[in-house]
């Protein structure tokens, strides 16, 4: 069995195929083919969920005009991801109260809860939880 994904182009495809192969007098012939569709990750409202720590005194090599959130992933800890807040940024006080985000009025080392969108600079905070 060979499986063919599809590559090329601008639009890219989750499907896959499935093609059986045989040998028949001596050749190759295809016996199969089964259409399928490939892994898909689960739809999330947001792509980045994680809890950790806010910092913006952090050293080289992360940049200090960022805050950052310091979190662990699969055990390992010292993760980390600057944060980048627009005017949609919500974020929750301890007691439930949601505003937009004032990154100045955070402080070092608050325990938060962020969800956000991934970006290659870092997260778009949506939401930001302090606790």
């Amino acid at each position: 069995q060979v499986m063919v994904l599809t590559r090329g182009g601008e639009e890219k495809s989750p499907y896959q195929d499935i093609v059986t192969v045989a040998v028949v007098d001596g050749k190759w012939r295809i016996t199969e083919i089964s259409c399928a569709q490939g892994e898909i990750a689960p739809e999330r409202a947001y792509d980045f969920e994680h809890e950790g720590f806010l910092l913006k005194s952090v050293p080289p090599p992360l940049d200090p005009q960022y805050w950052h959130l310091v979190y662990e992933e699969n055990g390992q800890l010292g993760h980390t991801v600057p944060l980048f807040f627009s005017a949609e940024s919500i974020c929750i006080d301890g007691a439930g109260n949601e505003s937009i985000c004032v990154p100045t009025q955070f402080t070092d080392a608050s325990p938060a809860f962020l969800q956000a969108a991934m970006t290659e600079a870092g997260a778009a905070v949506r939401r930001l939880q302090l606790k």
